[in-house]
């Protein structure tokens, strides 16, 4: 039972991990897009 439950915390913490990466990636990713955006509104003007 003990190693059933340490394989689970190990897919749970890599399962983390991944969403840390993806929230991360998207969260540089909208940034990005709103720097581009606001680079572009103020060449507008």
């Amino acid at each position: 039972m003990r190693i059933t439950n340490m394989n689970d915390r190990k897919e749970n913490a890599g399962g983390k991990r991944l969403l840390w990466f993806a929230a991360i990636w998207l969260g540089s990713v909208a940034a990005l897009a709103a720097f581009a955006y606001g680079v572009r509104a103020l060449l507008g003007l």
